[in-house]
């Protein structure tokens, strides 16, 4: 497996490292690997997570859906305001500027990318990780902790997969999350 690894990946490597931020990437992974408290480990995948995100976004052109619910809270807060102050302007400023305030959501972004690897997620695991990160970015705290290495090798599972599919490898990586059996990356 590591002479397929080598073979389909390194010249990808060698050519894309500056332009997928690849070693700003692993340089994270590291440090999370090394962090003693569980909670900066997920912080830090967090991060190279939405790195890995970002950059895959960019280099495939993924055009994101637009949140089309985000987007008419917006227009309605926006009306509102504007109403009680009697300001008048065109509705399709609004959706315009509705449009440019409604960024789509870290969660939308993963749904996005894994749908453009091939990638199986379930929702319920997708939010899970994004509430685990949530929660300890703003509480420094997993959401429970019921099961929280199962919850930091979901993201790092997630975070290498996507690393190793950016370099273009095909081949079968190993499952930490479900007993260290080998399955083919898509």
């Amino acid at each position: 497996y590591l002479e397929q690894f080598l073979q389909e990946t390194y010249k990808n490597f060698k050519d894309k490292k500056i332009d997928l931020k690849l070693i700003e990437i692993i340089d994270i992974i590291c440090q999370s690997e090394i962090a003693e408290i569980l909670e900066t480990r997920y912080l830090l995948l967090s991060c190279a997570l939405d790195l890995c995100i970002e950059v895959i976004i960019q280099d495939l052109k993924i055009d994101i859906d637009k949140d089309t619910v985000v987007i008419q809270n917006i227009i309605n807060t926006i009306n509102k305001y504007f109403s009680k102050n009697n300001i008048n302007i065109d509705e399709s400023h609004i959706k315009n500027i509705a449009e440019k305030l409604a960024y789509p959501t870290l969660k939308k972004k993963i749904h996005q990318v894994i749908s453009e690897f091939g990638f199986v997620y379930d929702n319920e695991t997708i939010e899970r990780i994004k509430k685990n990160r949530n929660k300890i970015v703003h509480e420094v705290r997993f959401v429970d902790y019921n099961s929280p290495l199962e919850d930091y090798n979901t993201i790092k599972l997630l975070v290498d997969k996507m690393m190793i599919k950016m370099l273009g490898y095909s081949g079968e990586v190993l499952d930490y999350t479900n007993k260290y059996k080998l399955k083919k990356i898509v």
